[in-house]
């Protein structure tokens, strides 16, 4: 047995990662009637250029909200802390009643680049056409809420002098 925290992501690979965040997700749907973890997927694909870290944090970033997985169960299996740092950054308080945009603007002040960057990949899925086409009536006005984050992250980004962001939201998925 090795000390805690020192064999990393050895064993996680993005395979490992995948596999987790679909079983935690199973039987999820999205707003438009699909398997929910293809949206995890879609976020880390957009990711392709960034580090490894970037991609396990986007296909886990609604594990802690949205199942039964938790922070601790994800240091247990192994994940660094920089993935875990990023997952926490990533996943809303809703039980503390953190509203939505409280949320991304914790993001935006934890000046984290990474963590920027994942929204930025979530946000882009949230908004393309693909899934704004089928939403349902009642959610079409979330479009102008994804805009507005996308504007909010992205503007970060740019002030904190990150290159990549313009490869994140390209539409070529």
């Amino acid at each position: 047995m090795h000390a805690h925290g020192t064999h990393g992501l050895a064993h996680l690979d993005l395979g490992t990662t995948i596999e987790l965040m679909r079983r935690a997700h199973e039987g999820q749907i999205d707003k438009s009637g699909r398997p929910y973890y293809l949206h995890p997927l879609r976020v880390a694909m957009r990711l392709a250029h960034c580090t490894a870290a970037e991609r396990h944090a986007a296909l886990l970033h609604d594990v802690v909200e949205d199942t039964l997985v938790t922070l601790q169960d994800l240091r247990e299996t192994g994940y660094s802390d920089e993935v875990l740092e990023l997952v926490d950054l990533l996943t809303r308080r809703k039980p503390e009643g953190e509203s939505h945009n409280a949320y991304v603007e914790r993001i935006v002040q934890s000046r984290n680049v990474k963590a920027l960057r994942v929204k930025l990949a979530d946000v882009y899925d949230n908004m393309s056409p693909a899934r704004t086409r089928s939403l349902p009536a009642h959610e079409r006005g979330m479009k102008h809420r994804f805009a507005r984050d996308a504007e909010r992250v992205q503007t970060a980004l740019q002030e904190l002098g990150d290159t990549l962001w313009p490869v994140i939201i390209k539409e070529d998925l």
